[in-house]
C-alpha cells in the first residue's frame, strides 16, 4: 500500500524554485540500534516540512518526520530499535509547496558496514 500527501500552490504564487538541501547526516550506534539524523536546509520561503523515506530489508518503507531544532538551525529526528544496515532519502517541502529530493544522487543514503577484522590464525605444518 502507498500513502501520499499532494501540496498545492496559490494560484498567484510565483515561487517555483525548490528548497536547497545543504546537508544530511546520521550517526548511527552498532551496539545499540538506533541513530540519529539531522538535515540543514532552506528556502526564501520557508521550510514547511522534511521527511525521511527509511527501509531496513529493502521491501517495506517507512517514513519519518523531522522536527525543527531552531537552535541549531537544523531538521532532526532519532530512530531506535534499528537491526542493522538501513537505507533512506529526505524530502523537503518549502511553503510555497514546491519539493526537493534529495537520495545520494539516486544511490540512497546509507549506515555505514561494520566490519570485524579478526586476526588470522596459520596451523604449523
Amino acid at each position: 500500500s502507498l500513502q501520499f500527501k499532494v501540496y498545492y500552490a496559490a494560484s498567484n504564487n510565483d515561487d517555483f524554485t525548490p528548497p536547497t538541501v545543504w546537508r544530511v547526516e546520521h550517526q548511527s550506534s552498532a551496539t545499540q540500534g538506533e541513530a540519529d539524523f539531522t538535515v540543514i536546509c532552506e528556502d526564501n520561503s520557508g521550510i514547511q516540512r522534511v521527511v525521511m523515506a527509511y527501509t531496513e530489508e529493502g521491501n517495506t518503507w517507512q517514513s519519518r518526520d523531522l522536527e525543527y531544532n531552531s537552535s541549531q538551525d537544523r531538521w532532526e529526528t532519532h530512530l531506535s530499535s534499528l537491526t542493522g544496515q538501513f537505507t533512506y532519502f529526505i524530502q523537503v517541502v518549502d511553503n510555497a509547496g514546491n519539493v526537493t529530493v534529495t537520495s545520494n544522487k539516486g544511490l540512497f543514503f546509507e549506515s555505514p558496514w561494520r566490519q570485524i577484522h579478526l586476526p588470522l590464525i596459520f596451523r604449523d605444518q
